[in-house]
């Protein structure tokens, strides 16, 4: 665990939320949270969040269900995520620090825009990666990867998929420590580890990402979600596109530097006013 971010919990809608925090809390600049990907918790992003909070207070939550934060009763519609985001940051923030800025990163960068076409007082501005923007077929596609149901068995083949992913053909240059922790962060949302991404293809992006009014960056790593996330782009009305034809996976662990300095550039630009 990092020696510059601390663990602590926060109440929700469906119990207790986990934050994992750091920076100054009472520094000039708004808070950053940082919204992870399914079915991943907030950990990948600790190498970032460690060069983030030489500058700036951040903090990143578990999504309701996912690394260490309480689990619904049942599956939400994918709003109620964006709502229990809201809720979080009217508790955490602190009197005075908002409006705040949001990093979402896949699932996390259409829950931020949720909030923000939500909330427009309560998120100055937005920084995006991998956004799943998927219509018609392709989403039908993507469903039946990302949110295929398994129940759980005592079988270690169940597993075998997702470890070689992380482990056996982990991107050069990751560390075995780093991809089995990332393997382990997937595994604890078990046996509900779709629900975030089937909640996400029942949703309409098309039609309320041009309700989000804040600026926006889009940080493209050179990946799968690269065509998406230029997309989704074109229908955010304040929308930047930062190619990152450098970065292609672990991107939170090969290049917190790469990504941090285009986060810093933007935010201290001071969007929103």
């Amino acid at each position: 665990m990092s020696e510059t971010l601390r663990r602590s919990y926060a109440d929700g809608p469906y119990g207790q939320v986990h934050v994992l925090a750091g920076g100054p809390e009472d520094g000039d600049s708004p808070p950053l949270y940082l919204l992870h990907a399914t079915a991943y918790s907030s950990q990948p992003f600790i190498p970032l969040m460690e060069r983030l909070a030489r500058a700036r207070r951040v903090l990143a939550p578990d999504t309701p269900g996912y690394g260490s934060s309480d689990a619904p009763p049942e599956m939400p519609p994918f709003e109620l995520y964006a709502d229990a985001f809201v809720d979080l940051v009217e508790r955490t923030a602190g009197a005075g620090r908002t409006p705040v800025d949001v990093l979402g990163y896949h699932t996390g960068a259409l829950i931020a825009t949720e909030a923000a076409a939500r909330r427009p007082d309560l998120i100055r501005s937005l920084v995006l990666i991998g956004v799943p923007y998927y219509l018609g077929e392709e989403r039908e596609e993507r469903r039946a990867v990302l949110a295929a149901r398994a129940d759980l068995t005592q079988d270690f083949e169940q597993f075998r998929e997702r470890w070689d992913y992380f482990i056996t053909d982990r991107t050069p240059g990751l560390s075995l420590e780093r991809a089995y922790a990332c393997f382990v962060d997937e595994l604890r949302a078990y046996p509900r580890h779709w629900w975030a991404h089937e909640a996400l293809f029942d949703y309409e992006p098309q039609e309320r990402l041009p309700l989000v009014r804040c600026p926006v960056l889009v940080l493209n790593p050179d990946n799968a979600l690269a065509r998406p996330s230029r997309d989704a782009a074109r229908i955010l009305p304040r929308s930047r596109v930062v190619e990152l034809p450098g970065l292609n996976s672990a991107i939170f662990d090969l290049g917190p530097n790469i990504l941090a300095g285009e986060i810093e550039r933007f935010l201290e630009a001071s969007p929103g006013e």
